[in-house]
């Protein structure tokens, strides 16, 4: 897998909501970036790309990431501002 060929979204330009630890998980195991995208099965570059904000990765690399810096996907990646349900409106009886 690839930047350019896994279904994943790419938010270069964008005001990215998605942050993640992927570069301090991994600098604190001493685990290179190459290492971590061989074991996850994506290019060096998809790794230095999701650590920089660049690019979300799709649920299945969220996952072989996690599984491979043995955490969880939520340890790795959080909503910066947390997004509440609409109210639900409520029907007025006549």
């Amino acid at each position: 897998m690839s930047c350019k060929n896994d279904l994943a979204f790419a938010v270069a330009g964008m005001n990215n909501p998605i942050k993640n630890a992927v570069q301090a998980v991994r600098r604190n195991q001493g685990v290179s970036a190459s290492k971590v995208a061989n074991l996850v099965g994506v290019a060096r570059q998809t790794i230095y790309a999701i650590e920089a904000g660049k690019y979300v990765p799709n649920t299945e690399v969220a996952l072989r990431l996690a599984a491979v810096l043995g955490t969880t996907v939520e340890q790795l990646f959080w909503l910066e501002r947390v997004l509440t349900p609409p109210a639900k409106s409520r029907k007025t009886r006549s």
